[in-house]
């Protein structure tokens, strides 16, 4: 299998290991340097130079301790980085269209501390509910970066990209729910989701028709490029996978119990619309079949 089996976890991180061996002797030889650890900064290929110039490959493996990055100064030069010249939003290389609204730095931000301390809660709760996801949440995440929606944007946003593999980049909590700890439990593997899909996605087309096919997102709520509604259908799966565990704990409260449930009823809806689109449109891979099945074979546990 491909997403939740110890095969898969194996197999994933096999893979991931090829792609940043791969990228860390093509970047040497590029360079003419000499490093000799990964960073999440080589996936960004067209800003090689800058992040050498600014010495961030020796820098960022130094930081995996941390993994929650506040330091403003290493912020403020990978917003510089990331953000081309000629835009008007920041961190536009690293974002999508949708995601655009955001910067590294905030005025108004002065509780890295309750930040960080809400992720290590996040975590615990990811680590005493689910043995897998964790192990494997802690062998694909180094970095988790804190962003900051501009004005009129929405007030919460989190995502990933493969051009910062490894890394998370989350919004500090900034709106009101009763259960923030579990919500951020949640975003966290919800992104794990996606980080996964990067790595079969280096291996595997995983749609042979993505190129002109479009499909139900459940998590936008539209129609969306193929794959892009594969990555809906993942992240779903891991919320999903994430909340029947949590299910399962015995020092839920009672409000807490019916939280849980609550979502996991709107997660098998909208998993279930999600995939059935995908198999309407799109023509799957060997392995992106393999996946699709193991969704749904989730879906009916």
């Amino acid at each position: 299998m491909y997403l939740f089996s110890e095969n898969s976890y194996n197999n994933i991180l096999r893979i991931k290991e090829q792609c940043e061996t791969s990228l860390l002797k093509e970047l040497n030889v590029k360079l003419g340097s000499s490093y000799h650890e990964y960073s999440p900064l080589m996936c960004s290929i067209g800003k090689w130079n800058d992040f050498h110039e600014e010495d961030l490959f020796r820098i960022f493996p130094l930081q995996k301790n941390v993994k929650c990055i506040t330091d403003l100064n290493l912020l403020n030069k990978l917003e510089k980085i990331f953000t081309s010249e000629d835009s008007y939003l920041p961190l536009d290389y690293i974002v999508d269209k949708e995601n655009t609204r955001v910067s590294f730095s905030s005025k108004n931000f002065h509780k890295e501390n309750e930040f960080v301390n809400l992720i290590y809660t996040a975590t615990d709760i990811i680590k005493d509910s689910d043995s897998f996801l964790f192990k494997l949440y802690e062998r694909m995440i180094s970095y988790i970066f804190p962003i900051f929606p501009l004005k009129g944007a929405n007030l919460f946003t989190a995502f990933s990209t493969y051009r910062m593999m490894d890394s998370i980049f989350i919004s500090p909590n900034n709106y009101s729910s009763q259960y923030q700890e579990i919500d951020y439990s949640i975003h966290l593997i919800h992104e794990l989701g996606h980080q996964v899909l990067y790595v079969w996605q280096t291996y595997d087309p995983l749609i042979l028709n993505s190129q002109n096919t479009i499909a139900y997102s459940a998590l936008r709520k539209s129609y969306r490029p193929a794959l892009a509604s594969l990555h809906s259908a993942v992240a779903l799966a891991f919320m999903l996978k994430l909340c029947y565990s949590i299910d399962n704990l015995d020092n839920l409260t009672s409000e807490q119990k019916i939280y849980i449930r609550n979502r996991i009823n709107i997660f098998l809806v909208d998993l279930k619309s999600n995939i059935k689109s995908i198999i309407d449109n799109c023509t799957l891979t060997k392995i992106g079949g393999g996946i699709i099945l193991e969704i749904c074979e989730l879906i009916d546990e």
